[in-house]
């Protein structure tokens, strides 16, 4: 294997060479502008066109190969050819360079994700982030691991609250910023994001000893930076106080920062802060406030094109709604939220809507409320966090596990709970919104629907899926060696939007046969 792709290496012109070797510090799949920032590191200048024509160099010789996610055409290096280039980066001594250059386009990215937050580009964007978990881990790791790239590495991790929140990666974002943290200790409104971002994310996994000091710490700091940055202090300590019950003092605080934020903030920050404000109100008992601080947020969400922050006050408006005994309308409120969680693939706010069609529906289906009680108890466990943290649902979720206990017994509620700890997020989807669950489900919008992508030979491997062989025994009997086919399936996957083999096995007993 070393000597073939050295012989590979050596068929490449330098500047195809150079190409390969830098972007061996990706570790996952890239995308075209990130290309282009990497092949213009150490100095280098390279225009996009020269670029371009390299990119395509190395995808004739396959070192490099194209796939398309989400509709984004994507590269991806085999490790073994990833590897071989990082050695040969190491020998020019380039290395931390290169990294260095892979850090700040993350940040850059980011920034461009922020500036476009409350806009209609903002799934794409979260699904961008999401494509690149693999190369941001690797950011980070670097920023880490180099003393004077801590703070940019901090800003990156602060930056990754949202993407957290979204995708339940509470656990590893929060790894980062305490590394991070640790290695930015001097007061500046870097650490105070830093602060603010870990504060939230420990209230979400009820690590309530860990938020009350960074709380604490982010207030002490704000106190002696100018007046707008105190709005940071006051949302954090907003998020803290709500997770642990003290309703007067959260909307206190989130007041504060609305105030704040009228003399210096931005609608994404504005809007989330009423929606924390409308979820807080209606935990104390204020019904009307609550609806109105979630329509203040809807309306600035819809008027932009935003869909993460609308999706959650439309969750929590609808348990207002219904709080309030108009149940057909919360019905309704949740489906909207859902369609919106199905568009971003998003885990928090799916667990959410999940649980608040469980307690609608407890009374007039109580089989379908266990079922969607047990599919969010999948999500919730896969985001290393639960119900419980939040005292102001905690009731709601008792109260709808005892009612549909005592209607189905015990041994048949455990049945419907397990069918729906057991689903993937689509049919989750699907069976609350009382679809019919297909394939497709849980996809994006990759291909057109009713086409067939597959090339003749990816279909016949997903045919040989469906009848239940392993990746070995399709090798075997298709005489490919295991390695081809486990690409024949990742692209086959790929190309249908699917994660799961079942997925792909169902799709096929579907097609047409001709």
């Amino acid at each position: 294997m070393s000597a073939c792709t050295g012989w590979s290496y050596a068929q490449c012109t330098s500047a195809e060479a150079q190409l390969w070797e830098r972007l061996s510090v990706f570790a996952g799949r890239f995308e075209m502008d990130a290309i282009e920032r990497v092949a213009s590191a150490n100095a280098a200048s390279v225009s996009p066109e020269a670029t371009a024509d390299l990119v395509q160099a190395l995808v004739d010789k396959s070192i490099l190969t194209v796939e398309a996610v989400d509709g984004r055409t994507q590269f991806r290096m085999h490790e073994v050819l990833r590897q071989y280039g990082a050695t040969r980066l190491d020998s020019t001594g380039s290395v931390a360079e290169t990294r260095r250059t892979l850090l700040t386009f993350y940040l850059d990215l980011l920034g461009r994700a922020d500036a476009e937050w409350m806009g209609p580009r903002q799934i794409g964007w979260m699904r961008r982030l999401r494509r690149e978990d693999a190369n941001l881990r690797t950011a980070l790791e670097f920023a880490a691991t180099e003393p004077a790239e801590a703070a940019v590495g901090l800003e990156l991790a602060a930056r990754l609250r949202k993407y957290a929140m979204a995708y339940g990666a509470f656990t590893e974002i929060r790894y980062w910023l305490r590394r991070l943290l640790d290695l930015v200790p001097e007061p500046g409104i870097g650490r105070l994001r830093g602060l603010r971002a870990a504060c939230v994310l420990a209230a979400v996994q009820g690590d309530r000893e860990s938020g009350a000091a960074l709380a604490a710490e982010a207030g002490g700091l704000a106190d002696d930076l100018p007046p707008p940055a105190s709005w940071l202090a006051d949302q954090a300590a907003g998020w803290h106080l709500m997770f642990l019950g003290d309703h007067e003092a959260c909307i206190e605080r989130l007041e504060r920062a609305l105030i704040a934020l009228a003399d210096g903030g931005n609608a994404r920050d504005i809007a989330e802060t009423h929606t924390l404000l409308g979820m807080v109100r209606a935990f104390a008992g204020d019904l009307s406030g609550a609806a109105a601080a979630h329509q203040r947020s809807l309306a600035m969400c819809e008027a932009s094109g935003e869909s993460w922050c609308r999706s959650f006050s439309l969750w929590h408006l609808g348990l207002v709604v219904w709080a309030g005994g108009d149940l057909a309308r919360a019905i309704e409120l949740e489906r909207q939220s859902l369609e919106l969680k199905r568009r971003m693939d998003e885990g928090l706010g799916l667990a959410l809507c999940l649980e608040a069609c469980a307690w609608m529906q407890a009374g007039d289906e109580p089989r379908r409320s266990a079922t969607l009680l047990g599919a969010a108890d999948r999500l919730w466990h896969g985001m290393a966090t639960s119900l419980e943290v939040l005292p102001g649902l905690t009731p709601l979720r008792h109260g709808c596990e005892t009612s549909v206990r005592a209607s189905l017994g015990n041994d048949q509620f455990q049945m419907s709970y397990d069918a729906g700890f057991a689903m993937d997020e689509g049919t989750a989807i699907a069976c609350a919104l009382g679809e019919k669950p297909t394939a497709a489900t849980n996809a994006g919008p990759t291909t057109e629907i009713g086409a067939n992508p597959l090339t003749k030979r990816e279909q016949q491997v997903a045919e040989l899926v469906a009848t239940g062989l392993t990746n070995q025994e399709i090798a075997s009997k298709l005489v490919l060696s295991r390695r081809t086919v486990e690409g024949h399936v990742e692209r086959a996957l790929t190309k249908l939007g699917f994660s799961s083999r079942t997925q792909l096995a169902l799709w096929v007993s579907e097609q047409p046969r001709s």
